[in-house]
């Protein structure tokens, strides 16, 4: 499509490699996000954002020490102070 910044297609969108959108311009970044509302693609695109974000911290989790995993569920309550 027109409004993809040069170099990207419809899989790049779905699938950007890390730095990928932060090497955009605000102007391609405005453009591709506006585009993408208009051509009723952003709400997908976004899923699957979420998706990939998902899976990316669920693996990352499944790497971490038992131990670890715990420690970060671990309820801390404030210290009163008189």
């Amino acid at each position: 499509m027109s409004f993809y910044p040069p170099g990207w297609d419809y899989n790049r969108v779905l699938n950007p490699a890390d730095g990928d959108m932060m090497s955009l311009t605000d102007e391609q970044h405005t453009t591709l996000f506006n585009d993408l509302r208009e051509a009723g693609l952003f709400d997908y695109v976004m899923e699957v954002a979420e998706r990939c974000d998902q899976e990316a911290r669920a693996a990352a989790d499944a790497q971490k020490p038992e131990d670890e995993k715990l420690a970060e569920r671990e309820i801390f309550r404030p210290t009163l102070t008189a």
